[in-house]
């Protein structure tokens, strides 16, 4: 009987210890299932954060674009303003002279007479300014001439000149000419490589009133001579013009294309051209002029 018991009792551990073990089986089949998931879970984790890195520095960009566009929309928004403020200014001026204009034409619009009478004023007005710039022109050269003429009958004297004391006038040396055969002595014009630092001639400069001594000689000079003197002098002018106008900035070479203009024999059309050339470079948004 006990034998009996024990064999039951054997049997009995026998089907619980194979239960166990397919309890057991069952658990680590669920603990790989588990362990495949949650590897699956961490790549998919490892994903999201790899996104959201990415993400992270679209983000910066985007950030520092959008400062970049507001800089630059800032600045386009004071450069419009600017040129509003201009353009109602202009446009406020323009009215103002519409205005003037509306004024003049119903004072004189019963009057054929008084509006013959305004143009051909503003016709002489505008002539007389021509001619007026023209005069200054001329009267400038002339004085620049007369200043390198003074100065070349200083540096190349004659044989035989002798130097008198100071003039009270213009404190300049005034050179004594020899009496014999004055016309027919060559007097040595304005060298062509002379340094343009020594002779240099300056638009703005004043002129210093020459002595009588020193007209005596230029009456005196030969028609030939006089010719290659001028010729020299103008030369020397237009080179100090150009290189001015070559090395200075846009709106000061602005100022100077008249005197060029003057030099040089240009056209209106090609004073033109130069002009709206220099104001396109200080422009923004200017067109570039067509050359014809």
């Amino acid at each position: 009987i006990e034998i009996n018991q024990k064999d039951e009792e054997n049997e009995e551990l026998r089907s619980q210890l194979a239960k166990y073990k397919h309890q057991l089986k069952e658990s680590q089949n669920d603990q790989e299932q588990y362990r495949y998931e949650l590897e699956n879970f961490q790549r998919t984790i490892d994903h999201y954060e790899s996104e959201i890195k990415a993400l992270k520095n679209d983000k910066e960009e985007l950030i520092i674009k959008n400062a970049e566009l507001s800089e630059k929309y800032e600045l386009l928004k004071l450069v419009n303003t600017k040129q509003s403020n201009n353009i109602n200014s202009n446009f406020s001026y323009n009215e103002s002279d519409v205005h003037k204009v509306r004024t003049n034409e119903n004072e004189y619009e019963n009057s054929d007479k008084k509006t013959d009478c305004h143009d051909e004023n503003r016709t002489l007005r505008e002539e007389l300014s021509e001619k007026n710039k023209t005069i200054k022109n001329l009267q400038q050269r002339l004085n620049d001439m007369k200043k390198t003429l003074q100065k070349e009958l200083k540096y190349h004297m004659l044989p035989n000149e002798k130097t008198v004391p100071t003039t009270p006038d213009t404190g300049l040396e005034s050179p004594k000419i020899p009496k014999p055969n004055l016309s027919n002595t060559q007097i040595s014009p304005v060298s062509s490589n002379t340094s343009l630092v020594n002779h240099q001639i300056s638009p703005l400069t004043k002129t210093p009133s020459l002595p009588h001594s020193t007209f005596s000689v230029k009456k005196n000079l030969s028609s030939s001579d006089m010719s290659v003197l001028h010729e020299d002098v103008n030369f020397k002018y237009l080179k100090h013009v150009i290189v001015k106008f070559l090395t200075s900035r846009e709106y000061e070479a602005l100022h100077l294309v008249k005197a060029l203009s003057v030099l040089l024999n240009l056209s209106n059309d090609e004073e033109k051209i130069i002009k709206d050339t220099l104001e396109w470079k200080m422009s923004w948004f200017g067109s570039k002029p067509k050359l014809n």
